[in-house]
């Protein structure tokens, strides 16, 4: 996305956080190869809708993951200690008092 490339990808993850569905690419529910060719299909027989996505995709890699942004992350995730998951995959973080 940084490269102003589109991308498809799982609807699961980190992606979810960060593609934007039709906008700065797909999203799929499922790994099917047919799904996937399609998608992908659409995106090399149409100029006009990757360069759209494309661009999409870096406008958000920019507001995202700007350094002003990633310090505010920084300096939340420093006031916690120690990262576990839950059963779901789910990250739990537990703020352990300094």
């Amino acid at each position: 996305m940084a490269l102003e490339k589109p991308v498809v990808a799982l609807r699961e993850g980190g992606p979810i956080e960060i593609v934007a569905d039709e906008a700065s690419g797909y999203l799929i529910d499922k790994p099917d190869p047919e799904t996937i060719a399609e998608k992908l299909y659409l995106l090399t027989q149409f100029g006009d809708l990757r360069n759209k996505m494309g661009k999409e995709g870096r406008r958000i890699v920019e507001t995202k993951f700007n350094i002003d942004n990633l310090e505010k992350i920084e300096k939340h995730l420093n006031q916690w200690s120690v990262a576990s998951w839950d059963l779901f995959g789910r990250t739990i973080l537990h703020r352990i008092p300094h």
